[in-house]
């Protein structure tokens, strides 16, 4: 083995040795997928999580041996990237207000609603959302038939009003059914 070989070989295992974020998800089929969260593109599948973590390892060797000899940075950890747990944040004045109230209405401070907010839509994208068929339906029934209908009868503007409003309830029962999906798996 050259020296050069075994120069990159001994960085490789000194970056992987750091504290990295090493995320797992199951997929809809059964198998999972890994990945580091601080390296682009860098993911792996298995059949099961610890498949996934181990193959993730393999794969991430190559991708710091690519990144390298492409001349490129490889990115701290974020655990170590100094995060304070501030965040200066710009909105619109309407917003704000929204905000405001939705905190008063639920007892809390503006900080803690936000943060509450994030939290919650941070952990919704984490989890893998299946719809089934019934959802499906529910959400896509009154799209089909509000076509259908201008299609049709385009004369029937009371009957468009009405599946007007049935699009906006077909997509407000589609939210919450992913919503207690999302509830019910965390």
């Amino acid at each position: 083995m050259t020296q050069k070989k075994m120069t990159v070989e001994t960085m490789v295992t000194d970056i992987l040795r750091k504290p990295y974020a090493r995320m797992v998800i199951p997929d809809s089929d059964g198998t999972f997928s890994a990945e580091i969260v601080e390296f682009p593109g860098c993911v792996a599948m298995g059949e099961t999580a610890s498949e996934a973590l181990e193959n993730l390892e393999e794969v991430a060797a190559d991708w710091i041996g690519a990144a390298v000899a492409q001349g490129q940075e490889i990115p701290e950890p974020m655990e170590t990237a100094g995060y304070s747990g501030k965040l200066v944040l710009r909105m619109p004045k309407s917003l704000h207000q929204r905000t405001a109230l939705y905190a008063e209405r639920d007892g809390v401070s503006l900080n803690q609603f936000i943060v509450t907010c994030l939290a919650e839509q941070v952990g919704l994208r984490a989890r893998p959302v299946v719809l089934s068929a019934h959802s499906m339906q529910t959400a896509l029934a009154p799209l089909f038939l509000m076509q259908i209908s201008q299609i049709v009868a385009p004369s029937l503007a009371p009957q468009q009003d009405y599946l007007s409003q049935r699009v906006a309830s077909g997509s407000d029962v589609l939210r919450t059914h992913i919503n207690k999906r999302a509830m019910s798996h965390a």
